[in-house]
This record gives structure tokens, C-alpha cells and sequence, in this order.
């Protein structure tokens, strides 16, 4: 699944893997981390899509979302 995320699906995955061991580590429910989790997702994604951007690329190419 990783092979085919996008930049931004990637270090989301990597802030929450981040996220969960440290409510794991405060004995957080497994049913709230769930919806905590939910919830930082979204926003993230949200935060790092909705301002429209260009990424240059090695090689002079351009990407846009």
C-alpha cells in the first residue's frame, strides 16, 4: 500500500504511527485512540491538500496536486 500513497498519505501515516505509541504509552483506550487518530488524520490531510502548491522536482519537472 505504501508503494502507491502520496507524499502527504505517507508522513501522515508516519505522524500517527508516532501519535499511537505515545497514547499507547499514556494508556489511552484502544476505542479513543481510534477516534483521536480519526480525527488527526483528517485534519492533517485536510491542512496539507487544501493550499494549492507546486513541489519542484529533481530534474526541472513540476508537480501539482
Amino acid at each position: 500500500m505504501r508503494d502507491h500513497a502520496t507524499i502527504e498519505q505517507l508522513l501522515v501515516l508516519a505522524n500517527l504511527e508516532g501519535m499511537n505509541a505515545e497514547f499507547i504509552h499514556m494508556a489511552v483506550p484502544q476505542c479513543e485512540r481510534l477516534t483521536r487518530l480519526n480525527q488527526i488524520a483528517i485534519r492533517q490531510m485536510q491542512t496539507l491538500t487544501v493550499h494549492p502548491y507546486r513541489v519542484r522536482l529533481p530534474g526541472g519537472k513540476e508537480e501539482q496536486p
